[in-house]
């Protein structure tokens, strides 16, 4: 599914969810896809050393073309993480700018 709107179609169609389930619906979805990447990056990335390795190891659930550019995203992650570690500390007025931004979209 590609959309929100596609999630939701899916879901009141199948368990008769009235409109107003709507939001709790999605959160609901939103969540549980939440705890599955993170799971899946767990196991089946901060477990393995390299990448070499993690493709040895492919879930079998994740088709291996998808498998490769999870890899690229979480690799692209760690770097950016590493980047804040070494980093100097914030400042006050950084950390209060900085916890006040907007997400984008």
């Amino acid at each position: 599914m590609d959309t929100k709107e596609d999630i939701w179609e899916y879901t009141k169609d199948k368990y008769d969810i009235p409109e107003a389930g709507k939001k709790w619906t999605l959160e609901t979805v939103q969540d549980a896809w939440r705890k599955h990447k993170s799971i899946l990056k767990k196991d089946d990335f901060d477990a393995y050393g390299n990448d070499e390795t993690r493709m040895l190891h492919i879930p079998e659930d994740v088709p291996s073309s998808q498998f490769k550019e999870l890899l690229k995203c979480w690799n692209c992650e760690n770097l950016q993480e590493k980047d804040k570690e070494t980093s100097d500390p914030l400042s006050s007025k950084e950390a209060f700018v900085a916890t006040r931004k907007r997400k984008v979209g």
